[in-house]
């Protein structure tokens, strides 16, 4: 969709896991905060915690960089990162027991005890989502960190799969609206150091999606 004119590249640029930050800021959730700070993988340490295996995160994180197809580690750590990296979204999304079952192809009853343990690591992420629940039905709308309203009309419908959808709506909307504008001010201040000759990006900016930025740029 997006074709570099001639002498120039395509540059995509991303935040690192946008929405799983802003949601552990958002919840207050320390050891979510505490993984970030200290430049872990959210996915391999969440899956190494429902494992008691904590300790094990360098040893598991450098298997996982190898890729080494013969090693059964490997094989078996990228599944659980992968189910945890699904587990971690599907909170974002709003994902219930039934759905995070069809995303991990196992069992209701699995997908019901994932969930479960969930809560038990990240306990403020369980209580913040309870807390926008209230929130969209009280007001019929929620506000991520800089202002910007959702307005959720269906939170008193008599639909109760509309009811369960707004509620999603709630978690879901100020944690991505936050994410895209961060990402939105990180726009402005690269444009801005661009005018001034801070930064080699000499055409408008090419496009953005969620938390990512296209630029074109020469290639030196």
């Amino acid at each position: 969709m997006f074709i570099p004119p001639p002498g120039y590249l395509l540059l995509q640029l991303d935040y690192s896991q946008a929405e799983l930050r802003v949601m552990a800021a958002q919840a207050g959730e320390k050891t979510m905060i505490k993984w970030f700070k200290e430049g872990k993988d959210i996915h391999l340490a969440s899956a190494l915690k429902k494992y008691h295996m904590e300790d094990e995160y360098d040893r598991i994180a450098k298997i996982l960089e190898l890729e080494d197809d013969n090693d059964p580690e490997f094989k078996i750590w990228k599944v659980r990162r992968k189910q945890a990296k699904t587990i971690n979204f599907g909170i974002i999304y709003g994902q219930g027991a039934n759905k995070l079952a069809d995303s991990l192809e196992c069992s209701l009853e699995e997908a019901k005890q994932f969930l479960k343990e969930f809560d038990k690591t990240f306990p403020k992420v369980a209580a913040f989502v309870k807390k926008q629940h209230a929130l969209a039905h009280e007001n019929a709308y929620v506000t991520n960190v800089f202002g910007r309203k959702r307005r959720l009309w269906d939170i008193d419908s008599d639909n109760k799969a509309l009811v369960a959808q707004a509620e999603r709506q709630s978690v879901n909307a100020p944690i991505q609206g936050a994410a895209s504008d961060y990402t939105l001010f990180s726009s402005i201040l690269i444009w801005e150091q661009s005018k001034a000759g801070l930064l080699p990006i000499d055409k408008p900016q090419a496009y953005t999606v969620h938390d990512s930025l296209g630029y074109f740029v020469k290639p030196e």
